[in-house]
């Protein structure tokens, strides 16, 4: 009995190791809300916003922390969509569901490439990721756990993980020169 019972328990224990390493296989660099326009957002992999490579073909991975149910197996919690994208103007996807432990689903095969809509979220990937399109990231967080906390909280983003610009730069207004008091605004030299 000991033995099924402990047999048991290491089998478990690998199974959440497994699921938590592939997990964490979607987690190597980080992941960026970027406001699409119209009040749409989506989360990007930090590593993929670096563009294209050489042969005219990018990749991406983006967090769907709100999938669709359609095709995904019973019990997604999120799905992490890896996108070929051929600059051309195509796209192919493989879709890794997740339940609520972070426990991977059954795969979706990759699906054969498609036209990418330019008027879609996909579509928006494809100009950041092809065409260099800059869209605003408010807030990068380092797991796809941080991320599914961040969303839960339904806070607005801390002003800590907003990217440096020339108007935000200090703790509440951009910084400033400093600026000698005149003879008038100098306290008489006897009072307190």
């Amino acid at each position: 009995m000991c033995r099924v019972a402990l047999g048991l328990a290491v089998a478990l224990g690998l199974s959440v190791a497994a699921g938590a390493a592939a997990a964490q296989e979607f987690d190597d660099s980080g992941w960026s809300r970027v406001d699409i326009g119209g009040s749409r957002t989506l989360w990007i992999s930090s590593e993929d916003l670096g563009g294209v490579d050489g042969g005219g073909h990018a990749r991406a991975r983006v967090l769907w922390t709100h999938p669709a149910q359609g095709r995904l197996p019973r019990g997604t919690r999120y799905v992490v969509s890896d996108y070929a994208f051929d600059c051309g103007g195509g796209v192919s996807e493989t879709v890794h569901p997740f339940d609520v432990h972070d426990q991977p689903l059954q795969e979706v095969g990759e699906t054969p490439e498609r036209e990418v809509d330019l008027r879609s979220p996909v579509g928006a990937v494809f100009a950041m990721v092809c065409q260099g399109a800059d869209y605003e990231s408010d807030v990068e967080l380092g797991s796809v756990r941080e991320v599914m906390d961040y969303e839960a909280s339904g806070h607005a983003p801390p002003a800590a993980h907003r990217p440096p610009n020339r108007w935000n730069q200090g703790p509440g207004e951009p910084d400033r020169e400093p600026v000698e008091p005149s003879d008038s605004d100098r306290e008489p030299s006897g009072g307190h």
